[in-house]
């Protein structure tokens, strides 16, 4: 029977093996998110790649500069504790008009509407005909949107600049009327719907990005994780091993099996396989065993426990032969062999042994 201590330290590589399973599930749901995402990137990649994306929105940049400079004294005139809020309310309304218009004539931010459409759950029962038809219905429907909204803007600002002018006339601060300068600000505000075309586009594309980029960490965290709680349950079962747990007569969790196979065949690196489930499969190994004694029997019991602690029984036969089923994983070693002889002599063998052998394993039992 195991005593206590070995038990103890059984039962601590049994919770840090269950933890290291919990964790390489967790590692393997966020390993199919950010692939997804990735995948997506990818792919609005390829079909933005003949955009002028970048020259447009630093285009967008300069113009917006330009006119929140142009434009900082209105701002200042009709919010003066934080004029900044304004030209950022534009912006922002710039921007969505700006995609809106240029949904409709741009087929690339189509595709990519498309390609998010197509993917998501949402719209899995939708045809690609459906849901193109939805897309070029938005786009017309945002269009129109767009200009009314742009049209009323540009009233709003022109106007704005206009009472401005009058004001600063009546103050006396100035002689002319509304000149070139004063119409920069509706200037501008067109030139960022002009050019603002790729901004949302970029927004979202950034979205995804930073969305990857955290799942990405939080995998790598999670895989780093699984190796050092399975490496805490291999040192704890060889510890309770070495306390004389007993492995013959106590069962042994799925937990540890799975913790023994990823120590044996993969290595952290290898992410994808290091954080797989293995499979269970039907092993065998077949023994020929021969005593010193020819006088004496061969008959017995064969007992065989792998590398990843499961165990399997066979009787031998006549003539010493034995061949040994078990349930256990890939690429599995045998590391213990124990004969119970019918005349009541025992044997333990701990040479490592393959499994699944042609020709059986001869071992010679010298008495």
């Amino acid at each position: 029977m195991t005593n206590e201590h070995a038990r103890n330290y059984y039962q601590q590589a049994e919770k840090h093996a269950s933890k290291a399973n919990e964790l390489a599930a967790d590692a393997r749901e966020k390993l199919a998110i950010y692939r997804e995402l990735a995948g997506t990137l990818k792919r609005w990649d390829e079909i933005m790649s003949h955009n002028p994306i970048i020259i447009w929105t630093f285009i967008f940049i300069l113009v917006a500069t330009g006119e929140f400079l142009v434009s900082i004294d209105l701002y200042i005139d009709l919010l003066p504790r934080a004029p900044w809020i304004i030209p950022m309310v534009i912006i922002a309304i710039s921007i969505v008009i700006s995609h809106w218009l240029a949904y409709k004539f741009i087929p690339g931010l189509k595709l990519v509407e498309y390609e998010s459409k197509r993917s998501s759950n949402v719209f899995s029962k939708r045809t690609d005909d459906d849901i193109r038809m939805e897309i070029e219905k938005r786009s017309n429907k945002t269009f129109y949107l767009g200009l009314a909204v742009a049209f009323l803007i540009t009233i709003l600002v022109f106007y704005l600049s206009k009472e401005r002018v009058e004001r600063e006339i009546g103050a006396g601060m100035r002689i002319n009327g509304f000149g070139f300068y004063d119409s920069l600000p509706v200037i501008f505000y067109l030139a960022e719907i002009v050019t603002g075309v790729y901004v949302v586009y970029l927004l979202k594309r950034l979205n995804k990005s930073i969305k990857a980029w955290r799942i990405r960490k939080r995998f790598d965290n999670l895989v780093r994780a699984v190796s050092h709680e399975t490496s805490e349950a291999i040192h704890s079962f060889e510890t309770a091993e070495t306390n004389g747990f007993d492995l013959m007569h106590n069962t042994i969790s799925e937990s540890i099996h799975i913790a023994f196979f990823r120590n044996k065949n993969c290595n952290p690196s290898d992410e994808e396989n290091y954080i797989a489930e293995p499979q269970n499969t039907e092993t065998t190994v077949k023994f020929n065993l021969i005593r010193s004694d020819s006088t004496k029997p061969l008959l017995g019991n064969v007992q065989v426990f792998s590398e990843y602690n499961y165990a399997g029984v066979d009787a031998t036969d006549e003539k010493g032969l034995a061949e040994i089923q078990f349930s256990s994983f890939p690429n599995d070693t045998i590391k213990k062999v124990v004969v119970e002889f019918s005349d009541g002599v025992n044997f333990e063998d701990s040479v490592v042994y393959k499994t699944g052998n042609v020709n059986p394993h001869r071992i010679l039992i010298r008495e």
